[in-house]
């Protein structure tokens, strides 16, 4: 399982451990999901602070 990244940490790491069932493997990806959501909200958080930069400077 050494190919899962860090964030994974997070969830439930018996899904890790256990051989996997659909619900586990549903868990999974909602970990996976979870983690690209706040990705994305961290760049669009990023990207509103770098507009703000750029526009306030005017």
């Amino acid at each position: 399982m050494t190919f899962f990244p860090g964030f994974l940490g997070n969830c439930d790491r018996n899904l890790l451990l256990k051989r996997y069932t659909k619900v586990q493997l549903y868990g999974i990806k909602y970990c996976m999901f979870l983690f690209l959501q706040s990705l994305e909200t961290e760049l669009q958080n990023k990207w509103d602070k770098d507009i703000y930069h750029l526009t306030s400077v005017r």
